[in-house]
């Protein structure tokens, strides 16, 4: 099939995102594209900051319902509910790069992140306590995870 008889799609990448229970896609980056989510199950949480001095927008999604990440904007998503929840995301980008913050933030030097963070902050300890650059999901917030476990929810953790 040539360009000329497929089908008109804007989207030159897609994946299907699987969260577990309470679990997280951390703050990050698509540095050269536009992100669309649609909710497929589940109840996620989304976060988006567009620019410095912008609110932090955050919607909830539910089966059906869509989310725009602008490009290049953080963004984040969590799963708030004990089942999985299930999510198609098109970029509208063939090379779409996806930069961590928390990875890029704690891989500058030591006197320049602890510098930002605050001068009576160390940072010295960090190094091997930030997460490794992943391309899957992560655990999110204990009480999230507490909360599932006391309702007999909870799947047990394999990452």
């Amino acid at each position: 099939m040539s360009h000329l008889n497929r089908p008109a799609d804007p989207f030159d990448a897609k994946a299907m995102l699987n969260l577990g229970p309470c679990s997280l896609l951390p703050p990050h980056i698509h540095p050269r594209a536009t992100n669309y989510v649609v909710a497929i199950s589940g109840t996620t949480m989304t976060y988006t900051i567009a620019e410095n001095g912008t609110r932090t927008v955050s919607e909830t999604l539910r089966s059906g319902q869509m989310t725009i990440f602008p490009h290049p904007s953080v963004h984040a998503m969590m799963n708030i509910g004990c089942a999985n929840a299930q999510l198609i995301s098109a970029l509208k980008s063939d090379d779409t790069g996806t930069t961590d913050l928390a990875n890029a933030f704690f891989g500058l030097p030591q006197n320049i992140s602890g510098t930002v963070i605050g001068g009576g902050l160390s940072v010295a300890g960090i190094d091997g306590r930030v997460a490794p650059v992943r391309t899957a999901s992560t655990w999110g917030p204990e009480e999230c995870i507490s909360a599932c476990v006391k309702k007999g929810k909870m799947i047990k953790r394999d990452f």
